[in-house]
């Protein structure tokens, strides 16, 4: 079944006291999330302003119910909180952080919801690193949950989310501590970010709560309409 991933960061207005993450995985174990919903200056002030190659100002710690202190730093070149997203100009470099990890971690789902902009995005990335030290690498699975091309602020933009999945039942090392760091095209615009974690390995598949966490679709696609990029 395609869902419109548009609804990413959207839908939360809509159905926001339904559960606490914007997507059920389904994972099972001992579990912690992190969720940014809403990545724009109503959410986020003082996080810059167009182009947006200045430093913020600190990490965006994660804001969605539930959350865990998770971290969202820019590493470099574009990106601010406009509007409606967070929006990178000429492309950014960002990284989300964790210093609060499950004990006995086997596995970590990371989701993005964004507007494609024009060159792409996640040519570099997601790349996990767990301990400061240890590169773990790109992604063991990934899949997207849908797309839905519209034009924001000019530009003809297709709205989707990514999500991408570590296995690290066979990593042979505690870790205490990660960070995955990831690329953007230019006029990229992030809307929202998710990330789970947990002590038992299992594949991420969007369970049918999803579908009803999603289900405002007609008024959320009309609320994405509307928006402007800066």
């Amino acid at each position: 079944m395609k869902m419109n991933a548009v609804l990413f960061g959207a839908a939360l207005l809509v159905a926001a006291g339904a559960q606490a993450s914007l997507t059920d995985f389904g994972l099972g174990g001992n579990k912690s999330y992190d969720g940014w919903d809403g990545l724009s200056a109503t959410q986020y002030p003082g996080y810059g302003s167009y182009p947006g190659a200045g430093p913020w100002p600190g990490a965006m710690v994660a804001n969605e119910a539930g959350s865990n202190g998770g971290e969202l730093s820019k590493v470099a070149g574009t990106g601010y909180a406009a509007s409606s997203s967070l929006y990178s100009s000429a492309g950014g470099v960002y990284e989300v952080s964790q210093d609060s990890v499950v004990s006995g971690l086997e596995t970590i789902v990371f989701a993005v919801g964004y507007g494609a902009g024009t060159t792409p995005s996640f040519t570099n990335g997601p790349t996990l690193t767990v301990n400061g030290l240890t590169v773990v690498g790109g992604a063991d699975s990934t899949f997207n949950l849908g797309s839905y091309d519209d034009t924001i602020g000019g530009y003809d933009v297709t709205l989707t989310t990514d999500v991408f999945q570590w296995d690290l039942s066979s990593l042979g090392e505690t870790v205490t501590s990660f960070s995955i760091s990831y690329d953007v095209g230019e006029h990229n615009q992030q809307y929202g970010l998710q990330l789970e974690q947990s002590d038992v390995y299992s594949a991420a598949i969007p369970e049918p709560a999803t579908m009803v966490l999603l289900g405002g679709a007609g008024l959320a696609l009309t609320f994405i309409r509307r928006l402007k990029m800066y």
